[in-house]
């Protein structure tokens, strides 16, 4: 380990902390959602359209549902010890990895081409 690195045991308590934030604002979103309220927004505003956006489900189910899943699979990877723990937390960030490229590629399909937004700045039409 090179000097001034955190160890593995700061790292796990760091992923554990960014875990049991990430369950709170995951159960708050899934509660909210659950009961049809309007989600607090703390900074600017459109925090229920976001909720009721297209982008709120993955194939039917809600996102912040998901997030408990993959935030408490995070706790799990942070409080198993040694090898166990470090395979469980490459396992979802490659799986978290391949959900944004997925999101991502589905985002670009759906966007409005440029036909349909008119000429685009600089063209000669």
């Amino acid at each position: 380990m090179s000097r001034g690195a955190p160890g593995e045991g700061v790292l796990r308590l760091a992923l554990g902390a960014v875990a049991l934030a990430g369950l709170g604002v995951a159960g708050y979103l899934t509660a909210v959602r659950a009961s049809g309220g309007d989600p607090a927004c703390v900074v600017g505003g459109g925090c229920t359209t976001v909720q009721e956006s297209e982008y709120a489900e993955l194939a039917g189910v809600p996102v912040a549902v998901l997030g408990l899943l993959a935030y408490g699979a995070l706790l799990v990877a942070a409080i198993l010890p040694g090898p166990l723990g470090r395979a469980l937390g490459l396992f979802l960030a490659a799986a978290r990895a391949r959900v944004a490229a997925t999101r991502e590629g589905t985002a670009r399909r759906s966007a409005p081409g440029p036909s349909a937004t008119g000429p685009s700045p600089g063209s000669s039409r």
